[in-house]
Formats: structure tokens, C-alpha cells, sequence
């Protein structure tokens, strides 16, 4: 488990807007990047100086620290648990999945003003990136928490379907309309860290965490080393898919970017691959991949570098004639010119049997 920091921003914004407690356009002020909470002084991470005056929309996309202390504050402990059990956090995911890891959080009873204030910006508590993943998409998802589900289809040995899964609504947990907001806010951030979207309309959240180490007491304390995470989901007025990449100490140099344009990279594969359409991109800058399978590597070869695909061979032996077994993408596939494809080569069947 982990301490998801500013993923969780948006659980909180969601939380506010429903609860009716402030909308997107209420006013925070960040004079000084940092607030005193009872005896504890906690500082924004993003900002040194502060981000002065901005909307709950401009806290969002800023991963203001400041903004969100008060936020929390204002919602209360109570409705920030409720909302967080209400998207399963405080349980396993419920994927069945055996050693998952059980969620840490601090008993309701024993909750602190600061705990309170952390929570809302995403610490005090730790989950599996699976369970942040899950949450993540119930806030995006018109606000409906969905059952996760490993297997999607099952196969017999003849090819027949034997299992087909479908889709299990768990409970809503936010309103359309409330999903709606966070969801077009969400879409700037990628935006904002310059992210290449590949002409995807894609949302998502930064977020980044204090890894524990050891002082020379064996006490636990927060080093230097961190997390880096980043949410994805597209395409933004109908998500259907998103992915959570988190950077386990990445280097100095490339720790505010790593997660984030893996994530959209992978996001933007995956709409291409599955056929979302994408109007800001030029046809002639598409191709549609070709069908290899059952031809052999030659003429594999010579169709592919037709279209100018680069690509890599999987099992290719050259003492045995072959042929493509499989490929990647799939033939017929929309995708960009410059794509590698991956063709699989294996035994060419027996036309006797």
C-alpha cells in the first residue's frame, strides 16, 4: 500500500460539490504555500511562494495543499470517511485477489483535526494502487462505483465463449452532475504539465508521496525519496478507459514526469487501439494496420514495410519454415504511421488436419 497524495484531490472535490459545501467557483487563499492546523504547519508542495487567490477549479488543477487543508476542514471528518467507505477504500478491493494488501486507516474515533486536514490532500491513510485506481474511476464514471473484474471472457478449447463477464454497478456515490464538473476541470492538467495527449481528450491527476525510511533510531520518518502517480481517463465526456502509473523513486530529473506521460501514452494506445476516434489528428497520418497471419515472415516483411510499419518478430527460427501466428495490433486496427508492430512466428499448421 501507499499514501496516494494529490490523486485523492479529486475524492475531495467530488465530496464538497455533492455535499453542497462549496462549488467550483468559491474562492481559496494560498498567501504563503503553507497553513497551521492545531500544532502541526502543513505546506503546499507545489508552490513555495503560494498560490494566492484561486477557484476550487484552479485548486484542482494547481494541487493546491493549502486549498484542500480547508477544504477538508469544511467537510468535516465525518462525510470524509463516509465518502471514502462509500468508494470502498477502507476495504479490500474486493477483487478476490490472493495476499491483496488491507487499506490503513485511522480509526474514525481517533481522528485529529490534522488527520482531517492531511486526508483531503491525500495522506494520513494507505491503499492499494488498484483500490486509487477503482475510486479514481467511480468519481469519473457519472459518480458510479463498478464492481472490478480480472477475466472478461473465457474460452473453451473449441473457442466457444464459456464465460462472458459483465458489468456490476456496486453503488453511485456522486451525481452525474458532480462527475460532470470534475471531470471537464480534470482535463486541464495534462494541459498545465504539458503533457502530450496525443489528440486525445484525456483528464487526469497528478500525485506524489513522502516515501517512510528509518531515522538512526529506527524510528519511521519521511525521507527525500517518493512516489510519483498519475490517473488517466479518456475520452472525457464518455470515459471508458484509464490507467494509474506510479514512479517508485524516480530520478530527480524526470520525478514530476515520469508517471505522468506514461500514463497518457499507454491511455492514448489503448483509445487508438480500441477504436476511439480522434478528430484532431490528420487522416493522413493514419494507417490501418494490415492482416499478416499465415503468411510468412517474407511476405510478412514486404506487406509491412508497404505501409511502413517498423516492427519485431517474436520466435522467428530459420530452420523451420514458419509463418505469423500472431499479431499486434490486431489487423485492421486504426493507428498512427509510425507504429511498431509485433508479429508472432510459430510452425506452419498442417494443411492435413
Amino acid at each position: 500500500t501507499y499514501e496516494p497524495g494529490s490523486v485523492s484531490k479529486m475524492f475531495t472535490t467530488a465530496i464538497g460539490i455533492e455535499e453542497g459545501i462549496f462549488d467550483m467557483d468559491d474562492h481559496w487563499l494560498d498567501e504563503t504555500a503553507e497553513i497551521q492546523v492545531d500544532d502541526r504547519e502543513i505546506q503546499c508542495a507545489t508552490h513555495p511562494y503560494g498560490h494566492g487567490d484561486q477557484t476550487t477549479a484552479e485548486a484542482l488543477v494547481n494541487s493546491c495543499n493549502v486549498a484542500y487543508v480547508k477544504m477538508g476542514l469544511n467537510i468535516g471528518a465525518d462525510t470524509l470517511y463516509n465518502y471514502f467507505e462509500a468508494l470502498n477504500l477502507t476495504y479490500r478491493s474486493g477483487l478476490g485477489i490472493s495476499g491483496e494488501s488491507f487499506p490503513i486507516f485511522r480509526p474514525r474515533s481517533m481522528m485529529l483535526r490534522t488527520d482531517t486536514a492531511t486526508m483531503a490532500f491525500g495522506h494520513t491513510y494507505s491503499v492499494t494502487p488498484l483500490q486509487m485506481l477503482i475510486a479514481s474511476n467511480a468519481v469519473v464514471n457519472d459518480g458510479v462505483l463498478m464492481q472490478p473484474q480480472l477475466i472478461k471472457t473465457r474460452l473453451s478449447s473449441e473457442g466457444e465463449v464459456v464465460y462472458q463477464a459483465e458489468p456490476k454497478m456496486v453503488r453511485r456515490v456522486f451525481s452525474p452532475s458532480t462527475s460532470k464538473q470534475v471531470r471537464e476541470v480534470l482535463e486541464e492538467v495534462p494541459i498545465m504539465m504539458q503533457a502530450e495527449n496525443h489528440g486525445f481528450s484525456i483528464g487526469g491527476k497528478t500525485g506524489t508521496t513522502l516515501k517512510l525510511s528509518f531515522d538512526e533510531e529506527g524510528e519511521f520518518e519521511y525521507g527525500e525519496k517518493v512516489i510519483n502517480s498519475f490517473y488517466a481517463f479518456g475520452p472525457i465526456d464518455d470515459p471508458q478507459y484509464s490507467v494509474l502509473v506510479l514512479a517508485d523513486t524516480p530520478r530527480d530529473d524526470a520525478r514530476f514526469f515520469s508517471a505522468i506521460q506514461a500514463a497518457m501514452d499507454i491511455l492514448a494506445d489503448t483509445m487508438r487501439y480500441h477504436g476511439i476516434s480522434n478528430d484532431s489528428i490528420s487522416p493522413d497520418s493514419e494507417v490501418i494496420v494490415p492482416d499478416v497471419i499465415g503468411i510468412s515472415y517474407n511476405a510478412a516483411d514486404f506487406a509491412l514495410a508497404n505501409f511502413e510499419f517498423e516492427y519485431t518478430a517474436v520466435g522467428l527460427d530459420s530452420n523451420e519454415e514458419q509463418v505469423v501466428v500472431d499479431q499486434f495490433p490486431k489487423p485492421g486496427v486504426t493507428v498512427m504511421k509510425g507504429t511498431k508492430i509485433i508479429i508472432k512466428m510459430g510452425p506452419k499448421p498442417d494443411e492435413d488436419l
